[in-house]
């Protein structure tokens, strides 16, 4: 995968990233993706291939890597359809297994969160569907622009 990151605890003293908390499963490279790619239609499989085959390898199946599948694509679709209006952008995905949980992220830079004139029945079904496949969904505004997903999904359990 072009860009792709793969990170390990970093021995950092203060403050622990992401990649500090990083589980390692079976003596493997830890479990954890960091790559930005252009905000198009392809991102959005891309990115759904990414994530799942880095929660299978955490030992994910069945309908609960379909879960994270769906919410994937969501987030990602929102990106590429929302944040910049049909201006170049990037989304950024990031995935780790951290504690038994997979931990995704998905953000833009683009325009934030806001109503379209077209829509007469709010933020749309894609949020909703996240909240429901995932066990926790936070859905912020960046400083720096743009919207950030975040969502885990425990590895070992249904969604709550």
């Amino acid at each position: 995968m072009q860009g792709t990151s793969v990170q390990g605890a970093s021995g950092s003293a203060s403050s622990p990233t992401l990649a500090d908390q990083v589980d390692v499963v079976a003596g493997q490279e830890p479990l954890y993706l960091s790559e930005s790619r252009l905000a198009e239609a392809a991102s959005v499989g891309w990115a759904r291939r990414a994530v799942t085959e880095l929660a299978a390898a955490a030992g994910m199946e069945g309908e609960r890597l379909e879960d994270v599948r769906l919410a994937v694509s969501e987030a990602v679709t929102n990106s590429v359809a929302y944040a910049y209006e049909g201006a170049p952008g990037d989304v950024h995905v990031i995935a780790a297994v951290v504690s038994r949980e997979l931990w995704v992220v998905v953000a833009d830079d683009g325009m934030g969160m806001r109503r379209r004139p077209s829509e007469i029945r709010g933020l749309g079904l894609g949020l909703g569907l996240m909240a429901r496949v995932s066990d926790a969904l936070t859905i912020l505004t960046r400083s720096s622009g743009g919207v950030e997903v975040q969502m885990r999904f425990h590895l070992d359990e249904q969604p709550s």
